[in-house]
């Protein structure tokens, strides 16, 4: 929920700032600040598996509702609430809005490409991403 807060519960903002951290590389990277090299975490594989595994949890139904989570107000108590299908269509219009933002920045490139060289561990988000 960091990431989509940090985000401000924008699907396409999130996936950007997901890419950007799979996508860099200390080695060669060549990025400096007024010729001074980037500092880099010694931890970068496991913030980056970090971030995978929260990206895992953006097609789930706590972000689809998280406004309505967020303000302790959950709509079914209001005047009947919703169905359970149009529930289901609210998910899948979020996870629809998720795929869209995803081939708008290019990000299951970037994905794939930071998989080859990633530990086992991050194919079971991986996955749950991709399925939802």
């Amino acid at each position: 929920q960091t990431l989509w807060e940090m985000a401000g519960g924008d699907s396409l903002w999130a996936l950007v700032l997901i890419k950007g951290m799979l996508a860099y590389s200390p080695a060669g990277s060549g990025v400096t600040l007024d010729g001074v090299p980037l500092p880099v975490p010694p931890q970068l594989a496991e913030l980056k598996e970090a971030v995978v595994l929260a990206t895992a949890h953006l097609g789930s139904p706590s972000l689809a509702f998280y406004d309505e989570v967020d303000a302790n107000l959950i709509a079914d108590d209001i005047d009947g609430g919703f169905t359970m299908s149009e529930r289901m269509v609210g998910l899948s219009m979020h996870r629809a809005k998720l795929a869209t933002a995803a081939a708008d920045c290019k990000f299951l490139e970037t994905l794939l490409m930071e998989l080859t060289s990633a530990s086992p561990s991050w194919l079971p988000p991986t996955v749950a991403l991709l399925a939802a």
